[in-house]
């Protein structure tokens, strides 16, 4: 699916503030390479396992392409907007 292999430590999270922040940066396009990697994968599988995509590799193209655009921090704004009255 085009991913990089990285370390466990990678991805290991930390406080409550740096996994908020960590969060909406991916969201937003600019998460870090092993995280975004975790999340196009996860996605592939779930898009392939739907019928949405024809392979894995497909759905690792269609999830890089959404995550990248920064939709889902576009997204995650509005529901914390919302939620905050």
């Amino acid at each position: 699916a085009g991913l990089e292999r990285a370390p466990l430590q990678t991805v290991k999270g930390g406080d409550v503030a740096e996994n908020a922040a960590r969060l909406k940066a991916l969201l937003a396009g600019s998460g870090q390479p092993a995280e975004e990697d975790i999340v196009i994968l996860n996605t592939a599988a779930l898009l392939l396992t739907a019928g949405l995509a024809d392979s894995l590799h497909d759905g690792a193209g269609q999830a890089r392409e959404a995550l990248l655009s920064g939709g889902g921090g576009r997204v995650l704004d509005r529901f914390i907007e919302a939620s905050n009255g």
